[in-house]
């Protein structure tokens, strides 16, 4: 532990990837859906 460590940025940086994470698995869920209509499986 050193002293540039800081529990905001850390809480931050996990906020984001979350909100990265989401955002990814839409897409990926939108992917889906539409390929699936494309495929007509």
């Amino acid at each position: 532990m050193t002293d540039s460590f800081k529990p905001g940025q850390v809480m931050a940086d996990y906020l984001a990837i979350r909100e990265d994470a989401k955002k990814r698995a839409l897409e990926m869920v939108a992917e889906l859906r539409t390929s699936r209509l494309a495929g007509g499986c």
